[in-house]
């Protein structure tokens, strides 16, 4: 009996869970990143938590679908885990920079 099947049910978990966790990440990184980017920029720091908010929320979906697309679930994983990752560490070294 063959388990191919096996083979591609373990395939499209890795692109959900990198579409669900990995888009999520990202999102978060962008409103971490964003913030006290905004708040540099000149915004008040209320304007500048909404703003960078709402742009991760707008790139939510978008990140997730884009997971489905790529050619393999590991470089989905790379780009949104690893990208959100570093975005968020970014913004908590520029959250002590910020006038």
């Amino acid at each position: 009996m063959s388990r191919g099947g096996d083979k591609g049910r373990l395939r499209m978990a890795a692109r959900a869970t990198a579409a669900i966790f990995g888009a999520y990440g990202l999102a978060w990184g962008l409103a971490a990143f964003g913030a006290p980017l905004g708040v540099w920029s000149g915004l008040s720091p209320a304007d500048a938590v909404t703003l960078a908010s709402l742009i991760g929320l707008l790139v939510l979906p978008l990140a997730s679908l884009w997971a489905f697309a790529v050619p393999r679930a590991a470089v989905g994983w790379l780009a949104l885990g690893g990208g959100g990752a570093v975005l968020t560490l970014l913004g908590g070294l520029m959250r002590g920079t910020a006038p």
